[in-house]
């Protein structure tokens, strides 16, 4: 192996070698603030490693693997995900009767899975992370037994990975056997002949569903209301934000490959999930009265907010896709760190009215949480407003006149979804089962406060500034082509 391919793939092996460190640890003594020190340092080195990688290192292929800017940017966004995922677990966990130890462990194998999918340009190196992904999220959200839910969500998705795993197995096969390659470059290539084996097209369309089991959108999202609703709130962060944004690395990656945008028949199939995602998930999310649920299904729409971008062609709907995730990454992890704050592994702040009049008693918490509710609905000087100005300006470009004016109406039905949660923290009384200044936190607050206060200033920064952030994207997304 040569240096400058140890290098590129340092970032890769960091969280295996983060879970051995964290396993001859745990055979020392036993310290949740042992592991949860080593997992947020090393998260956090991953990221500085990815950030500084030399740009003539970035570039190198393999059969396996790709190195290019996506990679290094992607890579960068889930380690830091990852990195606050680890920061709001710390007090979510304390106080448990259980072994926590492994939880940190688990997370770590969990983030290796997401960072092979970002450098995946062989199907087996791609299943492989898909697996290892899956794996170790199974057991997270099963992680607390005891707590109402928990169970019932490692089981749906142990079902879901099964079945989108199987999906994705066969597909490979199918593809094997028609073309004796498995380089997703060279497969997305062949697909753009006139006349494909029909035996590939089979297994295509098997990948294809096994990835979109994966990223949740319609009409694979089934399990993921319940799987969200009985995860514990970090993992659900985790899974709304590492697995989503590895996974969107592998649809990119093959819509881009393959030209998705001169291929009729794909383009068209991608334009159906995309409208039918943003519907169904504002339509589920109307009347919710879950958080967890509501964010769960806007997770959909705002996936479908992401495809119209990836559909309007060329570096500039890559770039602006991605944008368009950096935004509900910042969002959802603000969001769910609130959900954190007020809960713990034994009893979950998740009913929507329990949010009545919270302005008042938790301000702090309060505001935080106002703040991502406006970003997701696009109130201007946020994050998410520049996030579908972005969508809206490729997709007019591009003349998706169609996909425009139903990201349009449902980003105007989205206003009604997330201002309600506001509405009720501010104007609604609390209800009488709910004793808020009953609420303590087991652990100091202090680390999770700065947290929260710095994804509410990069969500009204990146709102105020985002040319910085929207140049890193263009970047990365012409390395991919």
């Amino acid at each position: 192996m040569s240096k400058e391919l140890f290098v590129v793939l340092l970032p890769i092996l960091m969280p295996g070698l983060l879970a051995i460190a964290n396993m001859i640890a745990i055979i020392i003594k036993r310290s949740h603030v042992v592991s949860w020190f080593l997992t947020g340092v090393g998260f956090l080195v991953g990221m500085l490693l990815a950030g500084t990688l030399e740009f003539n290192v970035v570039g190198l292929e393999t059969t396996l693997f790709v190195f290019d800017g996506l990679y290094q940017v992607a890579l960068g966004l889930l380690y830091a995900a990852g990195f606050v995922v680890v920061i709001f677990s710390h007090s979510y966990l304390m106080g448990s009767a259980k072994p926590i130890e492994e939880y940190y462990l688990l997370l770590s194998l969990a983030l290796m899975g997401a960072a092979v999918l970002t450098a995946g340009s062989h199907l087996v190196t791609v299943f492989l992370g898909f697996e290892l992904l899956s794996i170790s999220l199974v057991v997270l959200m099963a992680y607390l037994p005891d707590r109402p839910g928990c169970m019932e969500a490692g089981l749906k998705y142990f079902v879901m990975a099964a079945v989108s795993g199987a999906c994705f197995l066969f597909g490979m096969a199918l593809m094997y056997a028609a073309v004796g390659y498995m380089e997703l470059s060279k497969l997305m290539k062949f697909a753009q002949t006139i006349s494909p084996d029909p035996l590939f097209f089979a297994g295509l369309a098997l990948v294809l569903v096994g990835v979109g089991f994966k990223l949740a959108i319609f009409p694979f999202h089934m399990w993921i209301s319940d799987v969200y609703r009985g995860s514990p709130v970090p993992i659900t962060a985790f899974v709304a934000t590492v697995s989503k944004g590895a996974v969107l690395v592998v649809i990119v990656r093959l819509f881009v490959w393959g030209d998705g945008w001169s291929l009729g028949w794909w383009w068209h199939l991608m334009a159906i999930f995309a409208a039918a995602s943003m519907w169904a998930g504002n339509l589920l999310a109307l009347l919710q009265r879950n958080l967890k649920r509501l964010l769960a299904y806007s997770s959909i729409t705002h996936l479908g907010y992401i495809l119209v971008a990836l559909l309007s062609g060329g570096a500039h709907s890559v770039a602006a896709a991605w944008f368009y995730f950096l935004s509900y990454m910042l969002v959802t992890l603000g969001a769910f760190g609130v959900v954190t704050a007020l809960s713990h592994d034994r009893d979950e702040f998740e009913d929507l009215y329990q949010y009545g009049m919270i302005g008042r008693k938790k301000p702090f918490y309060a505001f935080v949480l106002a703040i991502m509710m406006f970003s997701l609905a696009g109130v201007p000087l946020t994050v998410g407003f520049c996030g579908k100005l972005s969508v809206l300006m490729v997709g007019i470009d591009a003349g998706n006149w169609v996909l425009i004016g139903m990201m349009l109406i449902n980003s105007a039905i989205g206003i009604f979804v997330y201002l309600r949660v506001v509405v009720i923290m501010y104007m609604r009384p609390v209800e009488e089962k709910v004793d808020l200044e009953s609420i303590h936190w087991i652990a100091p607050t202090g680390l999770r406060q700065f947290v929260l206060v710095m994804l509410s200033v990069l969500v009204v920064l990146m709102g105020v500034f985002p040319k910085p952030c929207i140049q890193v994207m263009h970047w990365a997304a012409r390395s991919v082509f």
